[in-house]
């Protein structure tokens, strides 16, 4: 329960004056329920699915968790809210479910918060339809702000799963050699990451002129002397994220690698000393964008990073159309990246005074030598 703000989620039913929430969004599910299905169901992500799991939150009461029928059975085992309500998929549709259950907890004719952004446009047809009485408001940005500040037990849960990831790319690329292939060293990461614990682990890790390629897949390609081997690993440790990036090169690095990694470190650092509580994401991607033609480059990438939590992308999104402000308690990961190539990406918590380096026991002052 520590790491669930249970206490802010009260607070701001109660500062919205809504009588209950109800989280739709794998994200906002996951986070209030520790449901199985919506960790791992790929339909959840489907708004108009056929499976999705709902939690409804009420002001007053307990809270309901509602799956599938042919989900009850691991979700009593692993999902921590008692009170679990199950529809026959197929025969029955999550929303027709839910609006029982709204029912049963008296919030027919209520004002009821809800995940409007993730609901198939047919399904909130049919629930507006059944409770023509009932006020539903988006309830996402609430949730999203819940979810952003961060309990004393999820930041000692990421802080571990920052090291982790980290000891793992030190493994790694130590017995790293010319001639391996950008497939072998990504299997050897996520089979480190694996074998650390991870629930779940993903990302991608590309080597010189492949690299320029925003999520290309790892191949049977050599790393070859002068390659930049630019990285992005994501690790899940008891139900939170890692997301970290490191730059390698093939041998001794020139002297232009040196120049173009050291001005990344510049920006990253400039980056750093900016964040505190109030600034806004938009404002941090300004400053990013100005830092960068200081520079003598230009921004490749529409963000420079993103908060994190129980799912890798949570708002505050730090871009240029994200209004979000930066508070104190959340995580954020901030990545520049530069020439396609050089990308760092390190997590931060940010505190009353600026932000606590999470991601700390990789050096990244000067690039890893693959030798």
């Amino acid at each position: 329960m520590e790491t669930r703000n249970l206490e802010l989620l009260r607070s701001k039913l109660e500062g919205a004056g809504l009588d209950a929430v109800v989280a739709v969004n794998k994200k906002s599910v996951v986070y209030l329920s520790d449901a199985p299905t919506a960790w791992s169901d790929w339909q959840q992500r489907r708004a108009d699915g056929p499976s999705i799991c709902f939690v409804v939150w009420p002001a007053k009461g307990d809270p309901v968790l509602i799956v599938g029928e042919l989900e009850r059975e691991v979700t009593a085992e692993c999902a921590w809210i008692p009170r679990l309500e199950c529809y026959a998929e197929y025969a029955e549709t999550p929303y027709e479910k839910l609006g029982k259950v709204l029912d049963d907890l008296g919030l027919r004719g209520k004002r009821v918060g809800i995940e409007k952004r993730a609901v198939g446009a047919a399904y909130w047809e049919a629930l507006t339809k059944a409770h023509r009485d009932t006020t539903f408001i988006e309830a996402g940005p609430l949730l999203d702000s819940v979810r952003a500040q961060k309990t004393e037990a999820e930041v000692r849960i990421m802080r571990r799963a920052c090291a982790l990831l980290d000891r793992a790319f030190l493994s790694v690329f130590s017995r790293a050699r010319p001639g391996m292939t950008e497939l072998e060293l990504d299997t050897a990461m996520r089979a480190s990451l694996i074998g650390m614990g991870a629930s779940a682990a993903d990302g991608n890790l590309l080597s010189g002129g492949r690299a320029m390629v925003i999520h290309r897949a790892p191949v049977r390609k050599p790393i070859e002397t002068g390659d930049i081997v630019r990285t992005d690993y994501t690790a899940f440790f008891d139900g939170r994220a890692a997301n970290l990036s490191r730059v390698f090169v093939v041998g001794k690095p020139s002297q232009e690698q040196r120049a173009i990694y050291q001005s990344l470190r510049e920006i990253e650092v400039d980056v750093f000393n900016y964040i505190k509580p109030g600034v806004r994401a938009l404002d941090l991607w300004n400053f990013y964008v100005r830092r960068v033609e200081m520079h003598g480059f230009k921004a490749d990438l529409p963000l420079l990073g993103h908060n994190i939590g129980a799912e890798l992308h949570e708002e505050p999104m730090i871009a240029q159309s994200d209004t979000g402000t930066l508070e104190c308690g959340m995580v954020v990961c901030v990545e520049p990246f530069l020439r396609k190539q050089y990308q760092i990406q390190d997590q931060l918590l940010i505190t009353t005074t600026g932000t606590e380096l999470l991601s700390k026991d990789f050096d990244t002052r000067e690039m890893f030598v693959i030798e």
